[in-house]
């Protein structure tokens, strides 16, 4: 997963933070195909099979796809479609109310507002 998201946030904040040349669209759109059809039903199958990524209980992992996940929904104002990934919003949401992760969702919209990152 690291490789594509990081591209995809890369492509978004690149140029508005780092003044890099803004990607196509097709580029864009192109990375953000490859994460809904080869991601994000890769993490559907194994929440399907455990109520956390790699296990029944939270992990590293979980926090590093909920950030890529979320920090990619906040920038893009994509979402994560209910009817194709039913388990994920759950997993999501789980997460997103742990006292700690809220802390840092909001952190993380701060930066976003601050620096006009979202689309």
């Amino acid at each position: 997963m690291k490789v594509t998201t990081g591209r995809i946030i890369k492509m978004i904040i690149g140029p508005k933070i780092h003044g890099d040349v803004p990607p196509k669209p097709e580029d864009l759109e192109k990375d953000m195909n490859e994460f809904t059809v080869r991601i994000l039903p890769r993490l559907e199958s194994q929440l399907k099979e455990h109520s956390f990524i790699v296990s029944n209980e939270l992990t590293v992992v979980d926090l590093v796809y909920y950030n890529e996940i979320r920090t990619i929904v906040q920038l893009t104002g994509r979402e994560i479609n209910e009817s194709k990934f039913p388990s994920l919003p759950l997993w999501y949401e789980k997460i997103s109310k742990m006292p700690e992760v809220a802390e840092t969702d909001k952190m993380l919209d701060q930066i976003i507002n601050q620096f006009n990152l979202n689309k």
